[in-house]
């Protein structure tokens, strides 16, 4: 189920659970860093559902391992929503795309409405509102998520974005949506580059986005089609269609594609 927002002027689309591969992804980078704390920084968290899924796929996977301690933070340009996200209040209807063990994670309160535990929300320092294209941070971020925020700026401020993130980042730039046409150059720019393990099963994680009308847009709130075309072997894939990108330097722990290496290495 996907969760249309509005708060003043400002709309989006957001949801729990969207891309569970992508969600597996990350927890490994994490992990991968080989630190005893991690920090990760969500920009455009709308009200909640995105870092909320995030903390409780990151509790049920290394409450079965070993792994660090994550702490959260989270930020909106729109003060509205990150209102209704401190509160972690949702339509009861959340619950339909939810497993069984992700469900303990919310308590029933009425017949329309559910809320996150408190632990989990209480994982989570909320930031002041602030535009993601500008933010600076005097701390580091081993991991930043846009997800599909650079969708809403115009190309040269994807570029002014990435630029400023890759400053407070040492380590992982998660990016699912963005202009196509420009995000080798941006992420090669601030001195990231892609990493390519899981990038198809990720990519068709991506369901509701796939479904959506080649072309399609929110004529003022999109500046680039949130539709995603199917995956394909096409120049610059590997940036095209990626969602998770690495500093230099930086250790992962997922393995490549013994495919897609050889096609990166030709």
């Amino acid at each position: 189920m996907l969760l249309r927002v509005q708060s003043g002027n400002k709309l989006g689309t957001t949801g729990f659970f969207r891309n569970r591969p992508l969600l597996e992804a990350m927890v490994e980078c994490l992990q991968g860093l080989g630190k005893p704390t991690v920090r990760v920084l969500f920009h455009a968290s709308s009200i909640g559902a995105e870092v909320y899924s995030f903390l409780i796929h990151a509790t049920l996977t290394l409450g079965q391992r070993p792994g660090p301690k994550i702490k959260c933070f989270a930020s909106d340009i729109e003060a509205g929503f990150l209102d209704r996200a401190r509160e972690g209040i949702f339509p009861i209807d959340v619950l339909s795309r939810l497993r069984g063990e992700e469900r303990l994670f919310f308590k029933v309160l009425n017949k329309k409405l559910v809320r996150v535990h408190d632990p989990i929300r209480e994982a989570v320092s909320f930031l002041p509102p602030a535009d993601f294209v500008t933010f600076a941070a005097a701390d580091d971020f081993d991991m930043v998520v846009v997800l599909d925020a650079l969708l809403h700026v115009v190309a040269d401020d994807q570029a002014r974005a990435i630029a400023a993130i890759a400053r407070y980042n040492s380590g992982f730039l998660v990016a699912s949506g963005f202009h196509m046409d420009r995000i080798k150059a941006d992420v090669t720019a601030a001195g990231y580059h892609p990493v390519v393990a899981r990038i198809e099963h990720i990519h068709k994680g991506w369901k509701d986005r796939l479904a959506l009308p080649r072309g399609y847009v929110v004529p003022g709130v999109t500046h680039h089609s949130p539709a995603l075309p199917p995956f394909a072997i096409v120049a610059d894939f590997e940036y095209k269609f990626c969602a998770l990108f690495a500093k230099e330097g930086v250790p992962h722990a997922l393995a490549t594609d013994e495919v897609y290496a050889d096609l990166l290495a030709s």
